[in-house]
């Protein structure tokens, strides 16, 4: 049995579905995917500044349901492509065409799993201080960058190779007292090697 590759770097993209607009911005991260090929792993997360809104739910809800029959990425571009308003009947139509189990289809859109998996991506999102959605995160780091092409591949290799870099801003945005007590600690195992 041959292994999968190790993904060097980790990409989340946080999925709006109530900001069409960012619709746009799929054939860049398709293309970004392609050039990196299996060193870049994509994880779908759904978040909203607005959490209430109805084509969030039923967008993120439906798309969830649908990955539990494995047709994550078939549900999300036929989603992407209707002009009406997402809804209920709308979703469950979209299911039928692309073959899924109605009734599960059904039952998952409605199930405290895909609540559990809305929170669970709620609270990442607050985690990280996200403040706009839709969003990309690398590795963990929200990327603030141009949505074009060039700059996703800059910020992706930066993350391959710079991967100290990265750890040195997080310890700069440590506080204080965290920077203290390693440096202390530091200082301390100095003094026992010595």
């Amino acid at each position: 049995m041959k292994s999968q590759p190790k993904s060097l770097i980790e990409l989340s993209n946080y999925v709006d579905f109530g900001v069409r607009l960012a619709f746009k911005g799929r054939p860049i991260l398709l293309k970004v995917l392609e050039h990196f090929g299996e060193r870049v792993k994509l994880n779908f997360a759904f978040y909203s500044n607005h959490p209430d809104n109805p084509e969030f739910i039923t967008g993120s809800r439906a798309v969830i349901a649908a990955s539990f029959q494995g047709k994550l990425w078939e549900f999300d571009n036929l989603l992407r492509s209707q002009k009406e308003s997402f809804t209920e009947d709308l979703v469950i139509r979209l299911a039928e065409e692309l073959g899924l189990d109605k009734e599960k289809f059904i039952e998952d859109f409605h199930s405290d799993r895909v609540d559990a998996r809305l929170k669970k991506d709620a609270e990442k999102a607050s985690t990280l201080g996200l403040t706009i959605s839709p969003a990309l995160t690398i590795n963990g780091h929200i990327y603030r960058g141009a949505l074009d092409e060039d700059a996703l591949i800059e910020a992706i290799e930066g993350s391959i190779v710079m991967p100290v870099g990265k750890a040195v801003e997080d310890f700069i945005h440590w506080g204080a007292s965290a920077a203290f007590a390693l440096l202390s600690a530091a200082v301390l195992a100095l003094l026992f090697v010595n």
